[in-house]
């Protein structure tokens, strides 16, 4: 049981040290990039930032003077520390002296709240990617320029993910620009950011910051594909062209 809150405990530093780092990144995103309309500057720094976050809680630097954020982290680590075993005055004999209980009755506390809300926000994208393969599915798909458009007859909100485009027949046969804005989607691999991000929302539910983070990754994905549209040459757009 000590060993399994030690590592609760290592845990609960790892997730708040990470959650940390991604605040800052908001933060600096914010104030450097989020006016600037260098998208794809953009998307790498909060791509890149989003991975360096995730991994900076590993490394350990020594400093002279320990900064006053690392403070909690400290005092954290030193509840992780082993119990301690000192002889009893009366008896002689050894008596474990363990780490006061409310302490560890709040963090499993803690934890149970967390896990709840780890297991919500990750059946919600499950069931959000079982729509996806249900929609993907359920229609044949035609192949052009390596990718997959199902098309329905009736209308529907046009999405993409991987290689595969679902729109409504209609617009794609009157080649809509949204042809190319969700073709765009799928060329710069827009899929592979959303995984990243939702993945870390299902351990960072409960940081606001987080969600942000999402927000500003999914406008830079619009403002990318429409930049891309727009500068598609017209011989490109009658390739996706099929009748």
């Amino acid at each position: 049981m000590i060993v399994n809150l030690e590592l609760m405990v290592a845990f609960l530093i790892y997730l708040l040290k990470s959650s940390f780092c991604l605040t800052l990144l908001y933060g600096f995103y914010k104030l450097f990039f989020a006016s600037t309309t260098r998208f794809s500057l953009n998307r790498w720094v909060l791509v890149g930032g989003m991975l360096t976050c995730l991994l900076l809680p590993f490394v350990s630097l020594e400093l002279e003077h320990e900064p006053l954020v690392q403070s909690p982290f400290r005092l954290m680590q030193e509840w992780e520390q082993p119990v301690e075993v000192i002889p009893a005055p009366a008896a002689g004999m050894a008596e474990t002296v363990r780490p006061e209980t409310s302490h560890w009755d709040w963090l499993v506390i803690w934890m149970v709240v967390y896990l709840s809300g780890c297991t919500f926000v990750f059946l919600q994208w499950v069931a959000g990617y079982l729509r996806l393969f249900r929609w993907i599915n359920r229609q044949e798909y035609k192949k052009c320029n390596g990718l997959r458009w199902v098309l329905y007859d009736i209308p529907v909100r046009s999405f993409s993910w991987g290689t595969y485009i679902v729109m409504s027949r209609q617009e794609y046969e009157a080649s809509s620009p949204v042809c190319l804005h969700e073709e765009m989607h799928c060329r710069y691999g827009h899929c592979y950011d959303n995984l990243l991000i939702q993945l870390i929302l299902i351990f960072h539910w409960w940081n606001p910051l987080v969600w942000k983070l999402k927000h500003e990754l999914s406008g830079v994905h619009e403002y990318q594909a429409d930049e891309g549209v727009l500068g598609v040459s017209p011989t490109f757009c009658t390739k996706v062209t099929l009748r």
